[in-house]
């Protein structure tokens, strides 16, 4: 059964944020004996095991810590399971060596278990009811729960097992058979049938007002009472700066995934354009790569289909109409002008366009054919870092004949 997640703000009680951070402390103290166990063994040559390292620590915990029996018991039993899944994730090249958290810098969070929900609170273990701002979306069978602080708040992640039915709604049937979407800094998102889409970029808007906060974080006395509060503050001004951006980012992704049948994005390499300081700040304010994240699973919710265009797939340098190859285009650029057929027209619009015929045929930017049957699914795309001139020469001519014939 398909698994969905719903975040919900609580409102504890003075006593029952003191039970919340004495949770996560338990939840870092058992994650840190365990990853001193796990490099003790590992260096030693032998192969650790976290369900044997979770074994031995709750074993000890009535004779050595006695007080972690005053919090769920989730909190000091998962942070095992996290670890195996941080090596796990570091052998695999994903990620670095797991390293030991910090009180002070690190987000307070720790596993409550199934917990039991009802309309104005959610009971959790050993630690009982809280208030909480709104009851669960879903009815179904609780899989997991985590609480997490943010800024001066905390928030309950809860993660539900639901009916196929409910998890995906019946289809609405969609407005247009495919559209291309073009990811650009200037304008957000442009579509092929003429739409476009402005970001908020909360972080550029708020530039100013995070500057006094934060020269006055970097002054006070590390440890102090005031620095906790300039923490806050410069925590909740993150907070605003994440929420704007979310609610920017969400409703555009679910009117898209409803819209069309088949879309179609560019495979943005965003890990190497953020390489580039002059552009890594727009780009991470632009938030691409978490509408592409919201437009995957939304896709594979209502039942659409989404592709990903090659990463060397020359959208904003072919023309829309002709598919003349403009090789001087130039991101200084704002309006694509071809010198063939004489098409004068936004440079995304036309970049948009040329993603639509990809969605008519059924096939990603390299001509291989993509199996439309398989909804919200995007097509593997081999990471290319180094082309040669020759291939590469060879490969727009090849893109060029495609995205003409794909308009026959």
């Amino acid at each position: 059964m398909p698994l969905l997640a719903h975040v919900i703000a609580l409102r504890p009680t003075p006593a029952q944020v003191t039970l919340f951070l004495k949770a996560a402390g338990c939840a870092r103290l058992a994650y840190h004996w365990g990853l001193a166990q796990w490099n003790r063994e590992y260096q030693a040559g032998g192969k650790p095991n976290w369900m044997a390292l979770q074994k031995a620590f709750v074993a000890r915990i009535d004779a050595d810590v006695p007080f972690m029996r005053e919090v769920p018991s989730s909190a000091y039993a998962q942070p095992f399971r996290h670890l195996h899944q941080a090596f796990q994730r570091f052998f695999a090249g994903n990620a670095r060596t797991p390293r030991f958290k910090a009180k002070h810098r690190d987000q307070p969070s720790f596993k409550a278990g199934k917990v039991r929900c009802g309309d104005q609170h959610i009971i959790l273990p050993v630690i009982g009811a809280v208030r909480s701002t709104e009851a669960p979306r879903w009815a179904g069978r609780v899989v997991s729960s985590t609480v997490r602080a943010d800024a001066d708040r905390w928030i309950i992640t809860i993660l539900c097992e639901v009916a196929e039915e409910e998890a995906q709604p019946p289809p609405s049937p969609p407005t247009t058979a495919g559209i291309g979407i073009d990811l650009g800094l200037r304008t957000f998102a442009s579509c092929s049938d003429g739409r476009q889409f402005q970001a908020p970029r909360p972080l550029r808007c708020h530039a100013k007002r995070q500057r006094r906060p934060s020269r006055r974080l970097s002054r006070r006395q590390a440890g102090s009472r005031r620095r906790q509060k300039a923490r806050r503050r410069v925590a909740r001004l993150h907070r605003r700066i994440r929420t704007i951006r979310s609610a920017f980012l969400h409703p555009l992704a679910t009117s898209l995934a409803r819209d069309s049948h088949v879309l179609v994005i560019e495979d943005l390499h965003i890990s190497g354009m953020l390489a580039n300081h002059h552009l890594a700040r727009a780009i991470s304010d632009a938030g691409w790569y978490e509408f592409r994240r919201q437009l995957t699973y939304k896709c594979a919710r209502y039942g659409r289909t989404l592709l990903a265009a090659h990463t060397f797939y020359p959208t904003s340098k072919l023309c829309c109409q002709c598919g003349n190859h403009n090789p001087a285009l130039t991101l200084a650029d704002t309006v694509y002008e071809c010198t063939v057929c004489g098409n004068r027209m936004d440079r995304d619009i036309n970049a948009a366009r040329n993603l639509s015929p990809l969605a008519r045929r059924g096939i990603d930017a390299r001509g291989e054919r993509t199996a439309l049957a398989s909804a919200g699914c995007l097509p593997v795309l081999p990471a290319r870092r180094s082309v040669n001139p020759g291939a590469r020469t060879r490969v727009t001519n090849d893109l060029a004949e495609l995205s003409v014939g794909s308009r026959d």
